[in-house]
């Protein structure tokens, strides 16, 4: 990420790209209103591939929320017309996949992800959460509140942490251990959300958490159970992305990153149950002043000291 090459423009048209999808060398690129685009030369050229997108009220079916993969098939979650997938390693044309989540809001489906073997899908605005396991060839439906449809109770956002699924919701995070009920609501809450973001590292997990007034990092160690809130910022992140120690936020002022490094005291030390967090809060590289955070574990007292690269105390 520290340098960057344009691609060729994606269509004329078309002004949003909101799901990207890359996988042997071609690139998937979801947009607002215009459907699905594609590259085989990593975005020097692009065509339209839309075979297939139709049945959607009010052109639903060309906006494109999110792509997920599953063995040779890439499905396209929309935003009014449901779930398409198409054989991606010989694209002819895509079909819908399911009906269960045409009739209603449902077939608004802001996020779709792999979860183990199964696909977790948001649907509408009802607090309705649908799964898929591999060999059926529709979805079943959830409920966030275990009971029924809730109008105004917003899913958006999908975390997989490898024993527990997490949704976000306009309320905050709820939890299941296999993305259906029994929901548990475990927050963080803040109020009002717009839509959460999440990014795991094993059973570790970011999210980011927007609101109207900005948005809430927040971390659970714990597989999505218990949030701690890190920090509030001004700003917007429409998606978030760990890659080994680093978290990348894709903020509407740019791309930024974190470290997420967690640094240990070796075993059979005096002091040796504590353990020190640190992290880079950016910008990255830094050039004149960086912030940077430290928590321990337990109470302790700890000296802190900084090197640069040469090894030299500063």
């Amino acid at each position: 990420g520290a340098t960057w090459t344009p691609s060729a423009r994606v269509g004329t048209q078309v002004g949003s790209l909101d799901a990207l999808w890359y996988r042997n060398g071609r690139i998937y690129a979801g947009t607002t209103a215009h459907g699905v685009y594609v590259s085989n030369n990593l975005g020097a050229s692009w065509s339209q591939f839309n075979t297939g997108l139709t049945g959607g009220i009010g052109n639903s079916q060309l906006w494109i929320n999110d792509f997920e993969a599953r063995g040779d098939y890439l499905y396209a979650a929309t935003a009014g017309a449901g779930v398409y997938r198409v054989q991606h390693t010989a694209p002819v044309a895509w079909q819908r996949f399911g009906t269960e989540l045409v009739p209603n809001q449902a077939g608004d489906v802001n996020d779709i992800q792999l979860a183990g073997g199964r696909l977790i899908a948001t649907g509408g605005s009802n607090g309705q959460i649908f799964w898929n396991d591999l060999g059926q060839s529709g979805w079943t439906e959830s409920f966030l509140n275990n009971s029924g449809l809730l109008p105004g109770l917003q899913p958006s956002g999908i975390g997989w942490t490898g024993s527990q699924v997490v949704i976000g919701s306009s309320i905050g995070s709820y939890c299941s251990a296999q993305g259906q009920s029994p929901w548990t609501y475990t927050g963080p809450s803040i109020g009002g959300l717009l839509e959460s973001r999440y990014a795991n590292r094993g059973s570790e997990l970011h999210v980011a958490l927007n609101r109207g007034t900005g948005v809430v990092m927040a971390k659970s160690t714990d597989h999505g159970s218990t949030w701690t809130n890190l920090q509030s910022l001004p700003t917007y992140v429409y998606e978030l992305a760990v890659q080994d120690t680093t978290l990348y936020a894709a903020r509407i002022d740019g791309l930024w990153v974190a470290s997420i490094a967690t640094v240990s005291v070796p075993d059979g030390t005096p002091g040796d149950r504590v353990r020190l967090a640190f992290s880079l809060d950016g910008p990255h590289a830094v050039r004149d002043r960086a912030r940077f955070r430290h928590g321990l574990s337990d109470p302790q007292h700890v000296t802190l000291r900084v090197f640069d690269v040469a090894g030299r105390e500063m």
